[in-house]
């Protein structure tokens, strides 16, 4: 058997030869061309029209996925409002904490496989695809270690943070049998970026080296999710020192949010593959196109949004509890919580667009730096502070700081210099 390197081929297509991979105006191909109506796949041309399809055709199914995905948790904090209040508070709790201590982890360290997969595949190194995700896999398994010691100790550490002792010892034994699928979880948000079986049996040796690029790629990743989701569970515990109604009144909005923000964010990524494919491919012409289309269309998508929560406040909140003071909290609330969606549409696209160009760390710090410098500090002003709020005023931090995140981001991705990240995608390829 050949020697494992880094450019034995990991999957059962080959990947073309450098002749072959040319198209008639100089660019790689990103992938083979399938038409799609009149929208040819190569890259090579396009216009906003085939992007809109493109993006159409990609998200479709990604909404989908996420949307199954997150139903367990939105169903298990509708079942628990209907056991009652400490039980409703206590999901909430769990779950938040389960997010911040896991879910963000694994998802965070999986994005660096959107930019290098979507480079790999749209460069022509299609061998590479399958190495990075089986590294990923590894890397993912080994986190698990310390997330479920935490989870395990989860009722110790939460009596310490939460005032009502026993919804912290509630919220503790969820997160212990929710520590049963946490390696599941990780490696399926791994093997959602692979998109054809191995066909080498030593691939599992080859992924144990040269972690470096992936790890450079992912910590950047981590720090943007880890601060955003972090940042909004600080506002749920601090939720916790006003009452339990309000702290259930946040579970629910919480539950809400993270719901409609599965329309978005699987939209964003289906965005981070194409434009990283066209990154990978050298078609900074494409990628411009791709770049102001996928813009307008997320327009749409936080627009969709507003509308539905605005509208349907009401519904939504008889929906989870028959508790009347929790109910008016929810319905007070919810319009700020609603503005704050078409922010959080740009901020996952802008995020999702630095993936693509391989620039999480910008991200990453642009994230840290407005949530913790301004956001989470703003949101206890108003809440906690001489304008007594409540929640309307912890949410509108959140709402402002995702307005700053997705205008710094788009700033940066409109004036950076896109053929530098061309150049770096091809040299983590040699």
């Amino acid at each position: 058997m050949a020697a494992s390197s880094e450019t034995a081929p990991l999957l059962r297509q080959a990947s073309l030869s450098k002749a072959n991979d040319q198209t008639p105006n100089g660019y790689l191909q990103p992938y083979d061309t399938i038409p799609a109506g009149n929208c040819a796949l190569d890259g090579s041309e396009t216009t906003w029209k085939n992007e809109a399809k493109l993006l159409a055709r990609y998200s479709a199914p990604l909404v989908v996925t996420y949307v199954l995905q997150y139903s367990y948790t939105f169903v298990t904090v509708i079942v628990a409002g209907r056991l009652g209040t400490s039980e409703l508070a206590a999901a909430s709790i769990a779950s938040m904490t389960a997010n911040i201590t896991g879910l963000a982890i694994y998802e965070g360290l999986a994005t660096s496989l959107d930019t290098l997969t979507s480079q790999a595949f749209g460069s022509g190194r299609k061998q590479l695809v399958g190495l990075h995700v089986q590294r990923m896999i590894a890397l993912t398994l080994l986190i698990t270690i310390p997330i479920g010691a935490i989870w395990i100790c989860s009722p110790w550490i939460l009596e310490r943070l939460v005032p009502e002792t026993h919804v912290a010892h509630l919220a503790g034994d969820f997160l212990r049998f929710y520590l049963i699928g946490a390696p599941g979880y990780g490696v399926f948000e791994t093997l959602k970026r692979f998109t054809q079986a191995q066909g080498d049996f030593m691939g599992p040796m080859r992924a144990l080296e040269n972690w470096g690029p992936m790890i450079q790629l992912a910590l950047p990743g981590v720090l943007t999710i880890l601060s955003e989701w972090l940042a909004f569970d600080i506002l749920t515990f601090s939720a916790s020192y006003l009452s339990e109604q309000h702290l259930a009144a946040q579970s629910v909005l919480m539950s809400i949010v993270v719901m409609t923000f599965h329309i978005p964010m699987p939209t964003s990524i289906a965005a981070t593959t194409r434009f990283g494919n066209l990154i990978g491919s050298g078609n900074i012409p494409a990628a411009r196109i791709a770049f102001r289309t996928y813009y307008t269309i997320f327009v749409g998508i936080g627009v969709f949004n507003i509308i539905l929560l605005t509208s349907l406040r009401h519904a939504i909140a008889r929906a989870f509890t028959d508790d009347q003071a929790v109910v008016q909290i929810i319905v007070a609330v919810m319009p700020v919580v609603a503005a704050a969606q078409l922010f959080d549409a740009f901020s996952a696209l802008s995020n999702a667009l630095t993936r693509g160009l391989g620039r999480q760390v910008i991200a990453g710090w642009v994230n840290l730096g407005v949530y913790y410098c301004f956001s989470v500090p703003l949101s206890l002003l108003l809440t906690f502070g001489p304008p007594k709020l409540e929640l309307v005023g912890l949410w509108t931090g959140p709402l402002i700081g995702l307005g700053l995140v997705a205008m710094i981001l788009y700033l940066y991705m409109r004036f950076a210099d896109w053929g530098i990240a061309v150049k770096e995608a091809r040299e983590r390829e040699e």
